[in-house]
């Protein structure tokens, strides 16, 4: 029997090697949980979707301590070529596995401060708009958390190295609706700024 999904998808993207920091900081102490652990926690609150984890770099390290109970783990044997791999291997997966799949939420695994509301609201403005994009501004810029359409899945899945999102954000510029996510996209990627951050 085929396994009941929901109508959309969120992939956490916590490949990376993390070599600024010294250190896999998908495991680093983060309140009660660890980073990653706080970032699957938020997305978690998304209720009408699957949730799936792309790793790669520390891959069986972080399966020991963070297990993959409530969600789908994806390991990119390809990590070391970049974000776009790991974008494409997640999409790639997600699309095989979830066909009729109504929409992929792209999450970076060092944003924690990135709660379940602002996620959701990302799905509802999804729902109200005829925009095939939610994005998440940044200034000027934009980028993720970002939703996605079906019609992106394909060139999603192909990016390679590290050619992230942001170039099909910015080629389809007029179907993308953004969101101010205010200061909750602070990333870590630095001991110093790891201590600010908890601080």
């Amino acid at each position: 029997m085929e396994k009941s999904r929901k109508p959309y998808a969120v992939l956490i993207l916590a490949a990376g090697e993390a070599r600024r920091m010294g250190t896999p900081k998908q495991l680093l102490p983060w309140r009660d949980t660890t980073l990653l652990g706080q970032v699957i926690a938020h997305a978690h609150q998304v209720k009408d979707a699957d949730l799936y984890v792309v790793l790669g770099a520390h891959a069986k390290i972080i399966q020991r301590q963070i297990a993959p109970i409530d969600f789908s783990c994806i390991v990119n044997s390809k990590w070391h070529k970049g974000l776009g791999s790991s974008i494409a291997s997640g999409i790639q997966y997600i699309c095989n596995e979830h066909p009729r799949c109504q929409g992929i939420l792209l999450l970076l695994g060092d944003q924690p401060f990135l709660n379940g509301a602002h996620l959701q609201q990302m799905i509802r403005m999804y729902k109200k708009t005829s925009k095939k994009i939610i994005a998440t501004a940044y200034g000027k810029q934009m980028g993720v958390p970002a939703l996605f359409h079906p019609l992106y899945f394909r060139d999603l899945g192909r990016l390679s190295g590290n050619e992230g999102a942001k170039h099909i954000l910015e080629a389809h510029a007029t179907d993308v609706l953004c969101l101010d996510a205010q200061d909750l996209t602070m990333d870590v990627d630095t001991p110093a700024e790891y201590k600010r951050l908890k601080e």
